[in-house]
């Protein structure tokens, strides 16, 4: 599986279905911060600002491996558990962007602020800039957030980076329709549609 494709694995088939058929989704809310998640949340911060303790160099691979198990706990509902493993894996190799990308959707499922959410998705981007599946999951966050226009933004380097990336296609339909844009929602859906069929 993609690991842009992680953040929308569970309600893409419903989500695309809403889309196509321009059926206005259900808002979901925010998460709320559990007691945990508010003490864990500074230093979830200082890890996406790169100020993470380091243990000895293991390198790209062992750090792989703690996002591969990041990304199951996520998979698994548990964020809480999923952000701890993403930073011992960037303990492991602070340069990894998909520790950073999965600490980004691991922060937002856990409800911290938007100020730690993006530091993550930010330090991701500043080491994968062209990255369209990044960018569509830093927008279906901001979306999820109802930060439509930021969401908008993050889409639309999703798309210029990869006109087909399905993913962001739907999340500009998504946003444009919560922004009361019936035109270029539109214009999304299509695409959406053609993307399917091909």
């Amino acid at each position: 599986m993609k690991t842009g494709i992680r953040l929308l694995a569970a309600g893409l088939p419903l989500f695309l279905a809403a889309c196509v058929t321009t059926a206005a989704a259900p808002e979901k809310p925010t998460p709320a911060p559990t007691a945990e998640s508010i003490a864990a949340e500074p230093n979830v911060l200082l890890a996406c600002e790169g100020k993470v303790e380091r243990r000895a160099r293991r390198g790209a691979n062992a750090s792989d491996a703690f996002i591969n198990n990041g990304w199951a706990e996520i998979e698994r509902g548990d964020p809480d558990t999923a952000r701890g493993v993403f930073v011992s894996a960037l303990s492991l190799f602070v340069e990894n962007p998909r520790a950073y990308w999965g600490l980004g959707v691991a922060s937002h499922l856990s409800g911290f602020s938007q100020q730690t959410v993006s530091a993550c998705f930010d330090a991701a981007i500043a080491k994968l800039p062209a990255n369209a599946a990044l960018y569509s999951d830093f927008g279906r966050v901001l979306e999820e957030r109802n930060l439509d226009r930021r969401a908008v933004e993050k889409f639309t380097k999703a798309v210029a980076l990869d006109d087909g990336w399905i993913e962001a296609h739907v999340g500009l339909a998504r946003a444009y329709t919560k922004l009361g844009d019936a035109q270029l929602a539109a214009r999304h859906i299509e695409k959406v549609r053609k993307l399917k069929a091909e």
